[in-house]
């Protein structure tokens, strides 16, 4: 028979657990913006922009950026880019709470598609999140 200390502590545990997997994921999104003070964090700004792009059927999207990642890119760098995926590219003057990465929308506003790390992260976190506990807690923990 299991014992009311018995289950307090094993509801105890979980807490302790999901505690960890949550600061696990807090430190995933400090890494993440940590990268984006890299050199290599440009080249992945402009293959999220592309890849967000791809699923706006438009043939002008808008462009949101966060503040930093709006003086990064320049006029010339989103002309390239529009030339590279065949789209034309407006930079929204509006800029975006976000570590990083972008919120493209359709020109008349039907389409948003929000590709920045925090929402990556978020779409992932399930699955993330088996994957962490697997990582931090082995099987009988």
């Amino acid at each position: 028979m299991t014992t009311l200390f018995e289950i307090e502590n094993k509801n105890r545990l979980l807490q302790v657990k999901e505690e960890l997997v949550e600061k696990a994921f807090e430190r995933a999104l400090k890494r993440l913006q940590e990268y984006t003070l890299t050199e290599d964090y440009r080249e992945c700004l402009i293959k999220l922009i592309a890849e967000a792009s791809r699923h706006v059927n438009s043939e002008k999207i808008i462009v949101e950026l966060n503040e930093k990642d709006h003086q990064r890119l320049t006029e010339k760098d989103l002309l390239e880019i529009s030339e590279r995926i065949g789209v034309k590219l407006v930079r929204s003057e509006k800029t975006i709470d976000s570590i990083g990465g972008v919120i493209i929308k359709s020109f008349d506003g039907k389409v948003t598609v929000d590709n920045t790390f925090e929402n990556r992260l978020k779409t992932l976190r399930n699955t993330l999140r088996s994957r962490i506990a697997k990582i931090l807690f082995k099987e009988g923990s």
